[in-house]
């Protein structure tokens, strides 16, 4: 598989590392945020959205939890409408603001369940800068300097 960008930094090593101690379910993912101007080699994903529900979301997976589940395997580019469907995602991805986020039905639906309260939501960890696109991919077949990585491990011991 073709490496995302051209560095020195060893990701291939660090996962191997990583699957070694911690025995995740699946290897290592690397997640890239490009700003307005960068670019990235890696293909744009599959775009095939489904018509608007009434709040007007729409988007190519039901949540982008999907592409960290598909970039375990794949490298691809997404952007803003490939997230529409999960506003807790587009809004931790920097696509959208809070108070946006705040008045989606999505989550309008997981508060009056009582899943999580207000507090919660304002606490969420988030992209401050706006991405013009997210790239998954394994960690391993990484070369990007400029990654965050997630790894969901076994219990140890």
């Amino acid at each position: 598989m073709k490496a995302l960008t051209d560095n020195t930094q060893d990701w291939a090593g660090l996962s191997d590392r990583l699957v070694a101690a911690l025995k995740p379910f699946v290897p290592p993912l690397a997640i890239i945020f490009y700003g307005h101007g960068q670019s990235s080699s890696a293909p744009r994903v599959e775009v095939n959205y489904p018509p608007p529900n009434d709040h007007g979301r729409t988007g190519q997976v039901p949540a982008g939890c999907v592409f960290w589940i598909q970039g375990a395997t794949d490298t691809f580019a997404t952007e803003a409408a490939d997230h529409a469907n999960c506003s807790v995602g587009s809004y931790t991805h920097g696509f959208i603001i809070l108070e946006e986020a705040a008045g989606k039905d999505d989550v309008g639906a997981v508060l009056e369940s009582g899943w999580v309260d207000q507090t919660a939501v304002m606490k969420l960890p988030h992209v401050a800068d706006r991405p013009e696109s997210v790239v998954y991919g394994p960690l391993s077949h990484c070369s990007n300097s400029q990654i965050s990585f997630y790894c969901e491990s076994t219990a140890l011991g």
